[in-house]
């Protein structure tokens, strides 16, 4: 029927022939049908093929298609490609014994199959749903018009993406009706490896810094979604350029209709290793305590850094938004000398060391203090200035410019301070202090009208 974007090809007998059903394009022939007669529209888009038979009153079949796109609902869609596979239908039981396609899904292509056979059901009030994912995961439901109830269950699934490669339990129930959606059960990492990486963004969570007339982020209309999902896992590694960090969870991810998400538990440090600007940290036993918000987990970190022949301890407390670093060090230093060992490979006293008999501009730049420069910054200064400390002796300040927006700021004063200064835009502008005693934020209004 060319004119309907149809070819059917048929032969046999009216209780036992074969067939051939080539259809260009889904939604075109759906809405010319629709101008025969009256139906409810199939949602669907692309060409297909189908090919079976129909004999001792059941139909086998197979499909092809090279694309299709099922609207499940208004804007949200659901996309396959290079779709086989092979049916039965029979008295309203549907059997798929095998599929295998590339579906859309979390906005990358993956590779869904299955050779083990999935059952559906259709009874004239209800559908029940046998259904298999990759051999592994298995979906058991039961659905009406006005609610659906699904089971999620693999066991030693393997999660193999880009950002990890685990095996995991699943143990889930999903629930729709029209007063909630509701996931709740279990998750249970068993082994493996996470390469995530955090992708940067801008936008400031800091409480300290209030915005004046900034309005309230609205929570998305009729949010129904109800979670209570227990999060747990044995050690696993996590990995991200030249770091490594192990770990256990012990989480529960939870949310009511039409409240944000919490995050209730914790994830227990065992140890690891970090890199940063050729310097190696050893990370001790720590936790990130979740209280609720889920980008903000209080602290209790440790990590260790040697220069010979001292071994410096770094106390990480306090949360994320707000940390505290406190050092300590064996055999015993000064605070001051702690950072700067952690900045420049030696003690403070070789950076600056002034004495009546000695020129202060060759203590402050001996042999010691530029190659602690050369290492930490490796590229030339766009300020030098000598200063008067508090206690009399002669201090340094240093600056470099990273970028047209971003400058970094030494102060060798009784304590060591670095500053790292970011122009925001050309009213605002950000200084982050560390230092021994404290860090902190400051946001600067720059431009007054």
């Amino acid at each position: 029927i060319n004119g309907y974007s149809l070819k059917l090809d048929s032969s046999g007998k009216i209780d036992n022939f074969r067939y051939n059903i080539d259809i260009e394009n889904i939604r075109d022939f759906d809405n010319k049908i629709k101008s025969l007669y009256s139906h409810k529209s199939l949602n669907l888009d692309g060409p297909i093929s189908i090919t079976g038979e129909y004999k001792d009153k059941i139909y086998n079949f197979d499909i092809d298609a090279k694309w299709l796109l099922y609207n499940y609902a208004p804007y949200k869609f659901f996309f396959i490609e290079d779709l086989f596979t092979t049916m039965s239908y029979q008295d309203s039981n549907l059997t798929i014994f095998e599929y295998a396609g590339e579906a859309y899904i979390l906005d990358r292509s993956r590779y869904l199959y299955s050779s083990t056979p999935s059952i559906i059901n259709f009874y004239p009030n209800h559908t029940t749903l046998n259904f298999n994912i990759n051999n592994s995961i298995k979906l058991n439901g039961y659905l009406t018009p006005t609610n659906k109830n699904i089971k999620i269950f693999t066991h030693n699934y393997h999660l193999k993406e880009p950002e990890a490669n685990l095996y995991l339990n699943l143990n889930l129930l999903y629930k729709q009706n029209f007063e909630q959606t509701s996931l709740k059960g279990k998750i249970k990492l068993l082994n493996g490896t996470i390469m995530y990486k955090p992708k940067k963004n801008y936008i400031i969570n800091d409480k300290d810094i209030i915005f004046v007339n900034q309005k309230k982020q609205k929570l998305i209309d009729n949010d129904l979604l109800n979670l209570l999902v227990k999060i747990t896992s044995k050690k696993i590694k996590y990995k991200f350029d030249k770091n490594k960090i192990y770990f256990k969870t012990n989480l529960t991810l939870k949310k009511k209709p039409n409240k944000s998400e919490q995050l209730i538990g914790v994830i227990s440090i065992i140890n690891g290793v970090y890199n940063t600007n050729g310097k190696i940290f050893n990370i001790g036993r720590g936790e990130l305590i979740f209280s609720g918000n889920l980008l903000n987990p209080y602290l209790n970190l440790k990590a260790y850094y040697r220069s010979e022949p001292y071994k410096i301890t770094i106390y990480i407390t306090g949360d994320l938004e707000s940390p505290i670093l406190n050092f300590t060090s064996s055999p015993p230093l000064t605070q001051n000398d702690i950072l700067s060992i952690l900045l420049f490979n030696t003690k403070a006293s070789n950076l600056s060391n002034s004495t009546s008999n000695v020129n202060p501009a060759i203590s402050i730049f001996g042999n010691t203090f530029a190659k602690g420069i050369t290492s930490a910054l490796g590229i030339k200064l766009n300020r030098v200035e000598l200063t008067t400390r508090k206690d009399g002796k002669v201090g340094v300040e240093l600056e470099k410019s990273l970028s047209d927006k971003t400058t970094i700021i030494y102060k060798n004063d009784i304590i060591q301070t670095i500053i790292v200064r970011h122009k925001i835009n050309d009213k605002f502008e950000s200084d982050f202090t560390f230092s021994p005693d404290s860090t902190g934020i400051d946001i600067i209004y720059t431009n007054e009208k």
